[in-house]
């Protein structure tokens, strides 16, 4: 029996400037792994000045691409803002700098290897958490022999993740007054 996928929106900051064949080829590659979960992904892309405007809005969240320059880890391809105690989070940053050196370094695609990590962004932001897993696609290192290796549990969701993706995005689209009284929380918002 196939599980209808929760919608979950992402608009979609480019403010370090990626090619746009490796930007199309990153979407491509971060709806398919999140497809993989039952979570169907859309894009708003936001890149142009004066697009997505608007309020954010359930079920959105916020890539943004920039240059890591050469602050701290150098090795770390980007991050989430994680409200830790609400297990909820709208903002991640993915460094397109960094992505594209470990491609040159490991001779991958760009737009796969940028995919890969927006896909564990979203998955931080979906999840509620700032840990990192053992393996898979949430384990905190990546090196160029795992990308030149492509083993394909490398690249993906433990069968526990793939829950807790879906779980977390069908309850992003659930209206907050809805979510709140299903909770038992008190009166709905205004």
């Amino acid at each position: 029996m196939m599980v209808a996928a929760a919608m979950l929106i992402v608009r979609l900051y480019d403010m370090y400037g990626v090619a746009p064949v490796d930007r199309d080829a990153a979407k491509a590659t971060a709806a398919a792994i999140l497809n993989e979960a039952g979570v169907d992904l859309r894009w708003r892309d936001c890149t142009d000045a004066g697009s997505c405007v608007d309020t954010l809005r359930q079920p959105e969240v916020v890539i943004r691409l920039l240059a890591g320059g050469e602050s701290r880890d150098t090795n770390v391809l980007g991050y989430s803002l994680v409200d830790v105690g609400h297990r909820v989070g709208t903002l991640a940053t993915v460094f397109g700098d960094r992505v594209a050196d470990l491609a040159r370094l490991a001779a991958v695609d760009n737009g796969e290897l940028l995919g890969l990590a927006m896909a564990h962004e979203v998955g931080h932001l979906l999840l509620g958490r700032a840990e990192h897993a053992r393996a898979g696609l949430m384990r905190a290192h990546w090196t160029a022999a795992d990308l030149q290796r492509r083993r394909p549990a490398d690249w993906q969701w433990s069968r526990d993740e793939q829950a807790a993706l879906r779980s977390a995005a069908a309850a992003r689209s659930v209206d907050p007054n809805q979510r709140m009284a299903q909770l038992g929380r008190g009166a709905p918002l205004q």
